[in-house]
Order: C-alpha cells, then sequence, then structure tokens
C-alpha cells in the first residue's frame, strides 16, 4: 500500500510540475467561439475548468499539495518521516489554512413525535369555573384527550448545538366529552352556539366535540448537558393551527334501543387559531403545556372559552 502511495505521488509530481511553474498564466481550447477547457496558473496553484465549472484545483505549499477534484481530493504531505497522502472531503477541509475544519455539532430539536393529553378550557379571567350561560360546555376532564401527530421537523441551529430554533407540521386531535347530558348545536335564529337537550327519557352514554387541526410550531428550544450525551430539553414558543374538521357524537338509548347521533359542522369554531406552549423533557419524562389565545369559537358565536391541554410527550421520533 505505502508503495502504491509513493507512485502516486511521484505520478503527480511529474505530470504537475510541469503546470506549476509554466511561463503561460492561462491556456485555453475552444470550438468555434466557445471556450471548452481553461487552465489558469498562479503562483502557488493551477485550476482547470470545464466550461464555467471548476473540475481540478491543484494548491502546492511548502511541504504540502492538495489536489481537488470536484468536492474530493487528495492531500500530499512530505515530512521527514516520509511522503503520505490522504484522502480529503473538500466540504471539511479549509483550502486557505490547509487543515481540516472543526466539525460542526448538528442541532436536533425535539418536535416530531406522538403526544398524548387532557383538554380543558379556561374563561377570559383565566379561571375553570364557567359562567351560568356556558354551564352546557362543563367537560369531564378526565375522558377529554387530545392527541397530537407531530410529522414534520425542522430545526435551525443558532451558534452552538445546544440551542436552537424548532418548526414543522402536526396534526392534533380534540375530545372535548361534556358532563352533562347534552350536546352543542348553532341556534336556528342567532346562529349561536346553544345546548341541544335531550329529553328526560333519553339516557346518554356519550356525548362529546370533536375538532381536528394542522398546526405549526416556531420554538425556541435549550439543551443542557447532565451526564455524558444525555441532555434536558427545554423550549416555548407559539403554535398556530388551522381547523381541518369537526363533528360531535352523541351516544344514547331511547325507549330501550341504543342510538346514535353524529353532526358534522363548522360549530362557529375558530377557522384559524394559535397559542403558547411549554415543553420540557429528560429521557423518557417529556411533558407538554399549550394554551390557546384564540377562542374556542368565533367571537360572539358561542362562550368565550380559551381552550389548554397539558400531556405527555409519549415519543420523539
Amino acid at each position: 500500500m505505502k508503495t502504491m502511495k509513493n507512485l502516486l505521488v511521484i505520478l503527480f509530481s511529474i505530470i504537475l510540475s510541469t503546470g506549476l511553474y509554466s511561463q503561460t498564466d492561462t491556456t485555453s481550447v475552444k470550438i468555434g467561439k466557445k471556450e471548452i477547457v481553461k487552465v489558469v496558473e498562479g503562483n502557488d496553484d493551477v485550476i482547470i475548468n470545464v466550461g464555467e465549472k471548476q473540475i481540478v484545483k491543484v494548491t502546492e505549499g511548502n511541504d504540502t499539495m492538495i489536489i481537488n477534484v470536484g468536492r474530493k481530493g487528495l492531500k500530499i504531505i512530505e515530512s521527514d518521516d516520509g511522503t503520505s497522502v490522504d484522502l480529503i472531503n473538500l466540504d471539511d477541509f479549509d483550502e486557505d489554512e490547509g487543515k481540516k475544519k472543526k466539525s460542526r455539532k448538528s442541532f436536533n430539536g425535539h418536535w416530531k413525535g406522538l403526544e398524548l393529553g387532557m383538554n380543558n378550557y379556561l374563561t377570559s379571567d383565566y379561571s375553570l369555573t364557567l359562567p351560568a350561560e356556558a354551564q352546557f360546555m362543563e367537560l369531564n376532564t378526565g375522558k377529554s384527550w387530545c392527541v397530537n401527530l407531530n410529522m414534520l421537523q425542522y430545526d435551525i441551529r443558532l451558534g452552538t448545538d445546544k440551542i436552537g430554533l424548532v418548526t414543522g407540521m402536526g396534526l392534533e386531535f380534540n375530545n372535548y366529552r361534556f358532563d352533562g347530558e347534552n350536546s352543542i348545536v348553532k341556534d336556528p335564529v342567532t346562529n349561536e352556539i346553544v345546548s341541544l337537550n335531550y329529553g328526560a327519557t333519553t339516557y346518554i352514554e356519550k356525548t362529546k366535540l370533536t375538532t381536528s387541526y394542522l398546526t405549526v410550531p416556531l420554538l425556541l428550544e435549550l439543551q443542557i448537558p447532565v451526564s455524558g450525551h444525555k441532555r434536558i430539553h427545554i423550549s416555548g414558543g407559539i403554535i398556530g393551527g388551522l381547523k381541518i374538521g369537526s363533528h360531535t357524537k352523541v351516544l344514547y338509548k331511547a325507549d330501550g334501543n341504543k342510538q346514535k347521533d353524529k353532526i358534522s359542522d363548522d360549530f362557529n369554531l375558530s377557522p384559524l387559531r394559535y397559542g403558547v406552549t411549554a415543553r420540557i423533557g429528560y429521557r423518557a419524562l417529556k411533558i407538554f403545556a399549550t394554551y390557546n389565545l384564540t377562542p374556542l369559537f368565533e367571537a360572539g358565536q358561542g362562550p368565550e372559552l380559551y381552550p389548554v391541554s397539558i400531556g405527555f410527550i409519549l415519543a420523539n421520533f
């Protein structure tokens, strides 16, 4: 192997020494008026262009010769211990300094994954207690779940692999399980959201509102090393949402028979919304909380309620 390297050095030295010390600064080959190949000689380098693209560059220093072919190259070093030939990747090589660039560690954020949490909402004065006119929106919080599937992620490194911006895209599915024996419907006169009550003889088994949103986050994430390669990651920012679906479903018994009512409608839900989120995680333990600054319903079209969710990040992909 060493013999082969020495032969390569000798071969390149013979070929290149003629070009490097030629009296001609520029040599070109043309077909008609079109320049096909151009060889440009400097004090310490020779560049060969085919068309407008640089194909080969040879740079010679005191004890080092670098031959670039595309983004790959050979680095030939002569020393007292002999001659060495190394293959190099020009993307990782500083040609001006004649040495390998310092590696840049990438920043890897934590958005893409699967999340499971509980839903509720707050009033405009940040209370969980709903006013009398909105009592029909009371939830069974233990059965009001959100499932978030965050599918796409893009990371932006901010000077270090420990801090960066995270964005991407996800899908958010929310179940709001009503606590009373009612559903919701648009009032045919005012078009506002009102209670849809079932008779006293009807036994309600389940009643809920389901919404789905396409989400896009913008998060600032900080990662704190704690042990080896393990890190605590803390992030916060905003999440925008576009509504893509909504429906209500009621399961009940009437006259001893099981019935199901499912109504798909926009229910005056805010078509666009945004909120703030905070996230923290370490290894398998990861939690999130999100508070929407946009109300659940459009202004004046239903009770003024602001969705909030808190839960666990089950897995980051």
